[in-house]
Formats: C-alpha cells, sequence, structure tokens
C-alpha cells in the first residue's frame, strides 16, 4: 500500500510539472510578441494565451514577415 501510494505522488508531481511547464512555455510566448500580433491573433477568435501561442507557434513564419514588415 505504501508503495502505491508513493506512486500515486509522484505521478501527480510529474503532472504538475508538466502543467508548469507549459504555462511557462505560453507565458514566454505571449509575452515575446509584437502587440500587434497579439491583438490580431486575438481577434481570430483565440481567447486565451494557451490558444494564442498555439496559433503563433503554428504560424510563426507569417505572423514574423507581418512584424518584420510593420503592415500595421
Amino acid at each position: 500500500m505504501k508503495t502505491l501510494r508513493n506512486i500515486g505522488i509522484a505521478t501527480l508531481f510529474i503532472v504538475a510539472l508538466g502543467l508548469a511547464g507549459h504555462a511557462d512555455r505560453t507565458n514566454e510566448i505571449v509575452n515575446s510578441l509584437n502587440p500587434h500580433v497579439y491583438e490580431l491573433i486575438k481577434g481570430l477568435g483565440h481567447d486565451t494565451d494557451s490558444e494564442i501561442a498555439k496559433e503563433y507557434m503554428a504560424h510563426k513564419e507569417y505572423y514574423d514577415t507581418l512584424s518584420d514588415k510593420n503592415l500595421w
């Protein structure tokens, strides 16, 4: 029974680390975005920072090109 409890605790710890890592990565991406790119992606219907980061990473070259050319 003690071993099962330890396995459960270890599993919860690993899951917590994974969630924290995802949140840190999302914040890093969103905080580095040009404000215009952030608003453009948000205007496409991506409401959460996680969705915005996912959309940006899926089309990074496109959004970076817009940002580099200052097409605002």
